[in-house]
């Protein structure tokens, strides 16, 4: 139940205008994707059936649902995380096992991802995985995977697509990219910690010319050779530097590039903003949740706290030593409303998690629901959903009513990666 919390509130809320009903469609395409860039390469599609005259229509992949006239079906996703779905696509391989296909299909899965990753495409391999499990579904390829939105692989995929149902697939040119407004940025100060479990660093940072930004918007890095950027979530000390904390992952080319820098040494970058994740300063009670890196927003908005305001924190790190990251500067910033947090450490003698200590905290958590409380979760996807599957328990058994409630009330604000 929890998983498919997700898409209630997911940022990226389904906005495609469809000619033709679902129960009209020929053709089917099924987008998953984090941040939009997907759907639109499934709408150039949509757009070039449409002008050929095919009944087509275009959804999230959690919509997925009987199509009794589909006779071709597109899947195109991205893969999030260590290898897993998307928020729009976490419930399709449990929806499409529970309403399989009923008449004969030919299907088709493109995958979009980077080959910088080891779980390149893993999702997209086990939606065709799936699917080809059902004595329905026929594939009419073999799964195509895209690296870095390769525009120019898109025209290949579609015209052998096309091929194979007798349709001249006819894409426009590459698509032109939207205008960067890309600074430089340089760094200040950098603290690092390598306990044997995990190694993180947090940068300080200041833009070269002046920006506008709030802790929670993203940093998009772009290292030198060109790959494609990294997203960070910023945060602001008491001075008004920016925060960066990034963990190194061995493959990862922008961690490396950036733990590579010393002192006053100089990236682009360009500031995007994240409206759904910046701080409610017309709530009562405010509650952040976090693991890891993702604290660093947090420490930044604390300044944004208002006089009356009662914040809590609560965070999950591996051992003592990675809290010795954000300790410093969580001293130094000076918080208006009433504060309050509370850290468990995983790789300690009491091993804990932040969701072990959020369930330790049960009564609180039910309460600040109940009062319109704002709860914010900013970390990896896999304590995320932990964290979702704690809330929901929490609601179900104070109030007998599912956490969607308080995610369509706006309570629930979430970046997680």
């Amino acid at each position: 139940m929890y998983s498919g919390l997700l898409i209630s509130y997911c940022r990226i809320a389904s906005k495609v205008k469809n000619i033709y009903q679902s129960d009209e469609a020929e053709y089917v395409i099924l987008v998953g994707t984090e941040n939009g860039s997907t759907r639109n390469y499934a709408g150039i599609l949509k757009k070039e059936l449409a002008r050929l005259g095919a009944k087509v229509f275009l959804d999230d992949m959690n919509n997925y649902r009987g199509y009794p006239k589909m006779q071709r079906l597109v899947v195109m996703t991205s893969t999030y995380g260590e290898g897993e779905p998307p928020s729009n696509a976490n419930r399709f391989l449990e929806l499409f096992e529970n309403k399989p296909v009923q008449n004969p299909i030919q299907f088709s899965v493109v995958g979009f991802g980077s080959l910088s990753y080891l779980n390149f495409c893993q999702f997209a391999f086990d939606v065709n995985a799936a699917m080809k499990k059902n004595k329905n579904c026929f594939p009419i390829l073999d799964p195509f995977f895209i690296n870095n939105k390769s525009y120019a692989d898109y025209k290949k995929w579609a015209a052998r697509w096309g091929e194979q149902v007798g349709l001249n697939i006819y894409l426009p040119d590459p698509l032109k990219p939207k205008r960067k407004r890309v600074n430089k940025f340089t760094i200040i100060d950098k603290k690092s910690v390598n306990n044997g479990y995990d190694e993180t660093f947090v940068l300080k940072v200041r833009p070269d010319s002046k920006e506008n930004y709030k802790p929670g918007d993203l940093l998009a890095v772009y290292p030198p050779n060109k790959k494609p950027e990294r997203l960070y979530s910023i945060g602001k000390d008491e001075n008004g530097h920016i925060l960066l904390s990034i963990k190194v992952h061995t493959h990862g080319v922008c961690s490396n590039y950036l733990n590579s820098l010393a002192i006053f040494s100089k990236f682009e970058a360009e500031f995007r903003k994240n409206k759904s994740f910046n701080f409610p300063t017309n709530a009562d009670v405010v509650t952040m949740i976090a693991n890891g890196t993702g604290i660093v927003p947090f420490i930044g908005m604390l300044g944004e706290a208002q006089k009356g305001q009662k914040i809590n924190l609560y965070w999950g790190g591996r051992t003592y030593s990675s809290l010795s990251l954000y300790s410093d500067i969580l001293d130094s910033v000076k918080v208006k409303g009433q504060f309050g947090y509370s850290f468990a450490f995983s790789k300690e003698k009491e091993k804990k998690y932040v969701q072990d200590i959020l369930k330790a905290d049960e009564k609180r958590i039910a309460e600040h629901l109940n009062r319109g409380g704002v709860f914010m979760i900013c970390g990896s996807v896999t304590m995320q959903k932990g964290v979702l599957k704690i809330m929901e328990h929490i609601s179900e058994k104070y109030y007998r009513k599912s956490l969607a409630y308080y995610i369509n009330k706006g309570q629930l604000l979430m970046d997680c990666y």
